[in-house]
């Protein structure tokens, strides 16, 4: 237990590590995640015989494809965002820089930002015609 004392410690005390330390977790879920996006995302449209019918919509899928991975970028950032300034939060108030309240008002807005995100990727999910 004296290990993960020492690491938090450590990670509290150089928000530089800490950054990096969640941009590795953020990494690690959209390998994880990655799969499953490659599964679900829209096919793109075999070009036939040529012309200006099969190039609009060879590139209206390549954006499609595109807008399917932005979105699902932003999500990820969408959590470890707000999570990033809880733990600074917590930590601020773990050295009584901060107090509980000023804690849980971060946990409030952190989770209406996450809401509201995803409530904004879905719809541009299905303004894109993606279906995630």
């Amino acid at each position: 237990m004296t290990h993960v004392n020492k690491f938090i410690n450590s990670m509290v005390g150089n928000p530089g590590s800490l950054f990096s330390v969640i941009l590795m977790f953020a990494l690690i879920s959209l390998l994880f995640l990655a799969p499953e996006a490659m599964a679900t995302q829209p096919a793109l449209p075999d070009i036939g015989s040529g012309g200006a019918d099969d190039l609009l919509e060879q590139s209206a899928g390549t954006t499609q494809q595109g807008m399917f991975y932005a979105i699902w970028v932003v999500g990820i950032l969408l959590i470890f965002v707000p999570a990033y300034f809880l733990i600074g939060a917590f930590a601020d108030w773990m050295k009584g820089r901060k107090e509980l309240g000023e804690v849980g008002a971060v946990i409030i807005v952190g989770v209406v930002i996450v809401v509201a995100g995803m409530w904004l990727l879905s719809t541009a999910s299905d303004l894109t015609n993606t279906g995630i």
